[in-house]
């Protein structure tokens, strides 16, 4: 089905045909050319904004070259202001919702290539881009966006994902063993969930998780939406057995768009967990898990797929922190 694209400025055209600044439509695996006017003065900055339906908006800029002799000014879809992203290519490698690749399977990107990748489904945002989810976002998040229909699947998930894998070093998944301390912490929102299609139906993503060298997660920290509303909470694998989860007593209310903090410390076995500095749970796995080996995720697993719910789940995270001890 066509969708609606248009330009803020310059022009496009898609495929062959001739460029123009008139909105119009696009269809998937066209292919898109944008264009717009450098500055005649040196150092000045120009952007053009790419809208498309249902995608988040893409930033084009072009940088006259030379030193700007004043700053030029900033505006939502034109941020001057220097850039800090996450530098995610430290943490790990990314699992996409997507099978492009065409090898039956979610496709990856690994942590070498993270300064330099973005797609719809992880980018770093400029300060007042709007987001697929209707997120207006502040300079230097990065969001995580999913759709329930992707089809690029883990070899033992039912669910898509955007979501990154801890890595000790670059292409190295070795994890760590459960002696020390262990503990990620991050700043995120959940800015938008899929639609359930029964209304009321439950509908989440996951944020965070601690898991082990198999399937069984120990800890996976959740955005939830309910017919009684949204809330975030923890859900636990008492085993290493797959399938034997429970919910955390404690649940936080949180509101789709309202930021959040969280923390996971695994402290020599003992996992304590926190969503706005408030203890949900705390678990021993000592006997259950001894020697297993684990390792940290954080980003968008969403828990819904097509047989539930229609459109996409988003996660912003504005900073993560993870430390080993």
């Amino acid at each position: 089905m066509p969708v609606k694209i248009s330009v803020d400025r310059g022009e496009y055209k898609i495929n062959s045909g001739a460029f123009t600044s008139t909105p119009g439509t696009i269809r998937n695996k066209d292919t898109l050319t944008v264009r717009v006017a450098a500055a005649n003065s040196p150092g000045t900055e120009v952007a053009q904004t790419v809208k498309i339906a249902g995608l988040p908006d893409q930033v084009f800029r072009v940088i006259t070259a030379g030193t700007a002799s004043t700053a030029p000014p900033v505006s939502p879809t034109s941020p001057t202001q220097p850039r800090t992203f996450i530098r995610w290519s430290s943490y790990g490698k990314l699992t996409l919702p997507v099978d492009a690749d065409g090898k039956n399977g979610a496709d990856e990107i690994p942590s070498t290539a993270l300064d330099t990748y973005s797609s719809i489904y992880f980018y770093g945002t400029s300060a007042g881009q709007k987001t697929a989810g209707g997120y207006v976002a502040a300079n230097g998040e990065t969001v995580f966006w999913a759709p329930v229909n992707g089809g690029g699947l883990t070899p033992s998930a039912k669910f898509v994902r955007s979501e990154m894998r801890e890595q000790w070093a670059n292409g190295n998944s070795v994890n760590w063993s459960m002696v020390g301390v262990h503990t990620q912490s991050g700043r995120l929102k959940v800015t938008q969930l899929p639609k359930p299609k029964v209304a009321g139906g439950r509908v989440g993503t996951v944020f965070a998780q601690l898991h082990s060298n198999n399937n069984s997660p120990p800890v996976k920290l959740a955005f939830i939406s309910t017919g009684s509303g949204t809330y975030a909470y923890g859900t636990y694998n008492n085993t290493t057995e797959a399938g034997n989860g429970v919910a955390s007593a404690v649940k936080i209310p949180v509101a789709i768009g309202q930021s959040l903090t969280y923390e996971i410390t695994m402290n020599n076995g003992i996992v304590t967990s926190k969503i706005n500095d408030q203890v949900i749970d705390t678990r021993d796995l000592r006997q259950q898990w001894a020697g297993q080996t684990f390792y940290f995720k954080a980003g968008n697993y969403v828990q819904n797929g097509t047989d539930t719910a229609t459109g996409a789940a988003e996660v912003v995270y504005s900073s993560i922190s993870s430390s080993h001890n």
